[in-house]
């Protein structure tokens, strides 16, 4: 675990060593209310080199999900105690920025001898990863946070499921900051890709966000490699699309200055 001077900035993992340092580190109260942005790497399970070279499966994607929700777990069963953001005016809080580490080293271009992108380029993107309900508490949710008032979601080279979104935002009851980012599938999985868009408007229908004053979703959907694919269908049996719905139900909540929506 890194900190810098003044111990402003932490760097911390899931791993066990890390997170055992960390508490040490912050057993103090007076030391915690020096931080101003915890950054935390979450590790996924190691797989073999002959997996590398083949799509993520299902069993690897439980397994990375089950490696999320207990790092989640673990850090805020930590953080729950650091209450002290809702209550010291604006500038109070800590950012969090989570980031999925990979649990691979791409191989070295020697060993690709195919035509197009080796496949561990994209391995991953048929495969979204959330949260092991069985895992999270009764609620369904993580431990209360209150010290965080901004999170910031980095996907690294995974993608995950929107409804990671609601459960961090009704854990974090003093957040004022989010920013997310969402991968869409390719346009030859019409059905997830309505599926996600639809999880991604459940998610901010969801989500608990009375307190939040700045918000930004960043949407990539990359544009069709055959101009053959028919458009995406957006409405739903009702003739309304879900999402602009939830978009514009999200900007009337009463504290939001700023909302900013990007795609790619």
């Amino acid at each position: 675990m890194a900190t810098s001077s003044a111990v402003e900035t932490v760097h911390l993992s899931s791993d066990s060593d890390s997170l055992h340092q960390f508490d040490e580190d912050f057993s103090d109260p007076l030391r915690r209310a020096q931080v101003k942005v915890l950054h935390y790497k979450i590790l996924l399970p190691p797989i073999s080199e002959k997996r590398i070279k083949k799509f993520q499966s299902r069993k690897e994607a439980a397994a990375n999900s089950v490696a999320i929700t207990q790092a989640l777990l673990d850090l805020f069963t930590r953080l729950q105690v650091w209450n002290y953001a809702s209550d010291a005016g604006e500038e109070s809080g800590i950012k969090l920025v989570t980031k999925i580490e990979s649990s691979y080293q791409p191989p070295s271009e020697d060993d690709y001898m195919h035509e197009g992108e080796p496949i561990w380029f994209f391995r991953n993107d048929l495969k979204y990863l959330g949260l092991e309900g069985s895992l999270l508490l009764s609620s369904g949710l993580l431990p209360e946070v209150c010290a965080i008032s901004h999170i910031h979601v980095k996907n690294g080279q995974y993608r995950l499921h929107p409804s990671l979104l609601a459960v961090l935002t009704k854990s974090l009851p003093a957040l004022r900051q989010v920013t997310f980012k969402l991968e869409m599938p390719t346009r030859r999985h019409m059905f997830q890709r309505r599926e996600i868009r639809c999880a991604l408007a459940d998610a901010m229908r969801d989500a608990s966000l009375d307190n939040l004053e700045f918000l930004e979703i960043r949407l990539y959907d990359a544009a069709p490699t055959d101009e053959r694919f028919s458009l995406d269908v957006l409405t739903n049996s009702d003739g309304r699309d879900d999402l602009s719905m939830a978009i514009r139900d999200m900007l009337k909540l009463p504290k939001l200055r700023e909302a900013t929506f990007m795609g790619g």
